[in-house]
């Protein structure tokens, strides 16, 4: 059975705030709020970052160069992003929104065999064989 993802405010979902007595058209009013601050993080997320991250992951799990050639495909300067630029989408992982607690691909390549990923359930960094199958989400520079 799926489960449909619980919207949350702080530390409280909609159904403990439900249970404390706040009604409906108030979490509305809320969750209108979240989505608007959350837009206006995201604008100033990216004049700091200087990069554009795509809104969305790509839909299957892909090898390094396979994601490096699906990212270049999207044209106008999407690619990769490198590990650092990864590193800042984890740290902004929720003003960003979308990502999964997958792992993900950079760029950045450790050796002729190995690039570097990042894990997005805990932050961990590391490198695998550009052989296996991780999650991507492009990036380009902005102009």
């Amino acid at each position: 059975m799926k489960r449909e993802p619980i919207e949350t405010f702080g530390h409280k979902d909609r159904r403990e705030l439900m249970k404390d007595g706040i009604d409906l058209d108030t979490l509305n009013l809320l969750s209108q709020f979240f989505k608007q601050t959350n837009q206006e993080k995201r604008d100033e997320l990216v004049s700091t970052l200087k990069f554009e991250i795509a809104k969305k992951d790509f839909p299957n799990r892909m090898s390094w160069s396979d994601a490096t050639a699906a990212c270049e495909d999207l044209g106008e300067g999407w690619r990769l992003p490198t590990k650092d630029e990864l590193n800042l989408m984890y740290i902004n992982r929720v003003v960003i929104g979308g990502f999964a607690t997958k792992i993900y691909w950079s760029s950045t390549e450790y050796d002729n065999l190995n690039a570097r990923y990042l894990f997005f359930y805990n932050g961990s960094a590391y490198f695998s064989c550009k052989y296996s199958t991780y999650t991507v989400r492009a990036v380009r520079d902005i102009k």
